[in-house]
């Protein structure tokens, strides 16, 4: 006979009883960590996934809002030491480094601004960008607090599958069709 899918192992039929799966945990009597969880069927495994799942993706959620906090206090502190120097209230030019850092300190900069902003950020465009790239971040905040975890973990999903169809250049199926 001729090779088929079958024949060559590339089909196989699976079982979807009596499924385990070790979950990691505090602490056991054991003292392993693990708890083994048997499941009869597959809707129950996928509904403990779910669970485990989307707690995951609010602690993701918590995590990115902090980093996009972060990233809009520096961008903003980064701002207001550009325009301090730009309307001289700091001067920086041909002056002594311990004098700079006296009114750094005293105005509640980063010293390690006068090192990591450079010229160029003094000019009107590099300015006008910066004011943008934060309101881009509050934004971005905004859209993240108001999405819940199980949205976005379901537009993770789209994006997979539509750029496995792209990769694949596959027709993209659904339940429905």
């Amino acid at each position: 006979g001729s090779a088929t899918p079958r024949k060559l192992k590339l089909i196989a039929k699976h079982s979807y009883n009596n499924m385990t799966v070790l979950y990691r945990t505090e602490s056991t009597g054991d003292g392993r960590g693990i708890r083994p969880r048997t499941y009869n069927n597959l809707a129950d495994l996928l509904q403990d996934y779910y669970r485990l799942r989307v707690v995951k993706y609010s602690e993701r959620k918590i995590l990115v809002i902090q980093e996009i906090d972060q990233d809009i206090h520096n961008m903003s502190e980064r701002a207001r030491f550009i325009l301090t120097v730009i309307d001289g209230k700091l001067a920086v030019h041909n002056r002594p480094e311990v004098e700079i850092f006296t009114n750094m300190d005293r105005m509640n900069f980063q010293r390690k601004l006068l090192d990591v902003v450079k010229t160029r950020e003094f000019t009107k465009e590099r300015v006008d960008a910066l004011h943008a790239n934060i309101e881009r971040k509050r934004q971005e905040r905004i859209n993240l607090e108001t999405i819940r975890p199980e949205q976005v973990w379901y537009g993770e999903i789209e994006e997979f599958v539509i750029e496995y169809c792209r990769r694949e250049k596959c027709q993209r199926s659904t339940l429905e069709s």
